[in-house]
Formats: C-alpha cells, structure tokens, sequence
C-alpha cells in the first residue's frame, strides 16, 4: 500500500465515520488505516492505543452534537434561556448516545472506557466555562446578590451538576430552572 501522509484529524474524523456507520465497538485500527489509506503503523504513530482512538471518537460524538448550538451562543441570550436550549439539547443527544453507542461503550476494553471518562470531564469542563461566560454577559441576571462567596462560576457549576442530575433521572428540568429564574431574576 503506498504510503500517503496523513494527520490526527484525518484518521480521527474517518474513525468517527465509521463509527456512525458500523458501531464505535467495530472500529479497528485495519478499518481506519484502509478508510484513510495508510498503514495500521501510521493509525498507531498518531493514536499509540486502541484506547486512545476509541477514546478521542467518543469525545468527537459529543463535540459535533453539541459545536453548533452551544459554541456559539446567542447575543443577549438570557442565561435561563441558554440553559432550557443547553438542557433540551443535551436530552437528545444523551438519548441518541444511549441508542446507538452506549452498549457498544461498555464493550469496549475498561481502559477505553476510562479515558472516555476522562475526555467527558474536558468537555463539561468546557461546558461549564460557557456557562459562566453566558452567565457573566446575562445583565440581566443579579449575581452580585447571590450571598458571599457565591459567583458566577459557583452558578455555572451548580447549574452543569443540577443538569446532568436531571438527565439521568429523566426528568424535564423545570424545577431547577425556575430556582433559578427565582434566584437570578429578581
């Protein structure tokens, strides 16, 4: 096979391709290598494991559902609103995860599934300093009157945390957004 020259987005991207067609389970180094046109030792110059490219395909699953709607929020979005669209859109994408890739995760190699563990804390990482920034240009919000030692990152992270709660628990969100309607919105 001639060698072609070929980056980490490349075989990432491909990886991610295959996954939505066969199943992030079937993904094997042979099958990238072959869809990218290189050898299986250039899949492993870029990703040295499995683990890794399973890893950096999980990570990309929630990056393309998510870049559109929440990397670029809407100017003057109050941040309750921002969060309602942050939470409508996080259930359909969980659910879709737990359709199509979820069982296929847990067979994955338990290495795999840590490093997927530790790329899905990134991501909330980043989800959570949008929230903050959505939060701090909300002016409407009155968060100088939330108590001592209680900021807008401390929102941001309660707001992440009361989400993902009401995700798992399957419930619609409308307690906790009208605490924080109440509590923001005076």
């Amino acid at each position: 096979m001639p060698q072609t020259k070929i980056d980490r987005q490349t075989i990432e991207r491909r990886a991610y391709e295959l996954a939505m067609s066969e199943g992030i389970a079937n993904v094997t180094a042979r099958e990238v290598a072959s869809a990218c046109g290189v050898s299986v030792g250039s899949v492993y110059n870029h990703f040295p494991s499995m683990d890794d490219l399973h890893a950096a395909v999980i990570r990309r699953f929630f990056v393309e559902e998510f870049r559109d709607d929440f990397c670029h929020p809407v100017q003057g979005e109050p941040y309750v609103d921002y969060c309602r669209r942050l939470f409508g859109r996080m259930q359909e994408v969980l659910s879709k995860f737990r359709e199509e890739w979820l069982a296929q995760i847990h067979a994955l190699a338990a290495s795999a599934q840590e490093r997927g563990k530790e790329l899905e804390a990134q991501c909330l990482g980043h989800v959570e300093r949008g929230l903050a920034t959505v939060l701090a240009r909300d002016e409407r919000a009155a968060t100088d009157e939330l108590g001592e030692g209680v900021g807008v990152e401390q929102v941001a992270g309660f707001t992440l945390r009361a989400m993902l709660a009401e995700l798992r628990e399957h419930s619609d969100g409308k307690a906790l957004f009208a605490i924080l309607e109440r509590a923001l919105y005076r």
